[in-house]
């Protein structure tokens, strides 16, 4: 399940003050928010896993999941139940599995990771095609980073 929520974020000052208007706040009261650092302008930091999307009709920024399609389009390498890895797209077994396609019945998961403040998606499965628990993924994911990477960080379990 994607969860969505809001934020203290804005695209522009516009923005802030007619959002806080239709709930009956006048632009001075919006000004001292911003002010006193209660409402922010810009875009949010984002958590590993998670992508700031405006809301239109509002102006104001919100945080949600990574859905699958796009954490599959960023994923940069895959490790299966088995320690064995590779970039996406080297070999036949490289690839991002998608539930009920070419016979699979469990789709990746993704693990995040942050390596030197740069986000590094790999794609986990199964090589028998078994579900895997969250602790799983992160383990596998982690085990295979660090003869990789050597340190890294902990990883956000993705399902999209």
């Amino acid at each position: 399940m994607i969860t969505e929520y809001g934020t203290c974020h804005f695209g522009t000052k516009r923005d802030a003050i007619r959002y806080y208007k239709r709930q009956g706040e006048c632009k001075t009261d919006v000004e001292y928010k911003i002010k006193e650092g209660s409402i922010k302008i810009g875009k949010p930091l984002t958590p590993m896993g998670k992508k700031a999307v405006l809301i239109p009709d509002e102006g104001r920024w919100a945080i949600r999941d990574l859905r699958f399609d796009e954490l599959e389009k960023i994923a940069e390498f895959v490790v299966d139940d088995t320690g064995n890895g590779r970039r996406i797209g080297e070999g036949q077994h490289a690839i991002v599995r998608r539930a009920g396609v070419d016979d699979f019945c469990n789709r990746s998961a993704f693990a995040v990771f942050d390596v030197q403040n740069i986000k590094v998606v790999v794609a986990v499965n199964s090589y028998l095609d078994c579900w895997m628990s969250d602790e799983e993924v992160a383990e596998i994911a982690s085990d295979w980073m660090n003869e990789k990477f050597f340190a890294v960080s902990e990883p956000v379990i993705c399902r999209g």
